[in-house]
């Protein structure tokens, strides 16, 4: 009677642990954590093997702006500079509320905010730079570096799934 007991009892206290643990595992998924709000997404890349670069800011309201620079202009894209209209090949469009909604969706099932601001280096000769800013929020974060979303890894992937979809803007 004693040794059932004793059975019931670690049989008890193991599926209860396995409980614990798998409920414990749920937590780390980001499952219960609410998506980011975001108010602004800027892709700066330069075009590789050809002078010139070109950022694409898209903001909540649904508004596009695109600026194209080339190598005799001495604005810097990548600081974050806009350039003047007469600087730059500027052209402005408007998204659907779907095609914003992919982008936020993009961001927050990739876990974009929390990938490092310099991806895992890449091989390559000729690439392209590429940096993807987004403004939430609850901050804001940088994240990119040369040939980024091409390389291997986990942290390319979901960058690279961020970067489709705002290349699909273009």
């Amino acid at each position: 009677m004693k040794r059932d007991m004793i059975k019931k009892s670690i049989l008890l206290t193991a599926v209860l642990s396995l409980g614990v643990l798998l409920l414990g595992g749920c937590a780390g998924t980001g499952s219960s954590k609410a998506p980011e709000v975001i108010n602004k997404v800027t892709c700066t890349y330069n075009f590789g093997d050809i002078d010139g670069s070109e950022m694409i800011v898209v903001t909540s309201d649904l508004t596009v702006t695109t600026y194209t620079v080339y190598s005799d202009s001495s604005v810097n894209l990548f600081a974050g500079e806009i350039p003047g209209e007469n600087e730059c090949e500027m052209k402005e469009s408007a998204i659907t509320e779907e095609d914003w909604n992919r982008i936020t969706d993009a961001i927050n099932d990739n876990g974009f905010m929390k990938l490092p601001e310099e991806l895992p280096k890449v091989e390559a000769y000729d690439g392209s730079t590429c940096y993807i800013t987004v403004e939430a929020e609850s901050g804001t974060h940088r994240s990119g570096g040369y040939c980024a979303g091409n390389g291997s890894g986990k942290e390319h992937s979901r960058f690279y799934e961020v970067k489709k979809v705002l290349y699909e803007l273009r």
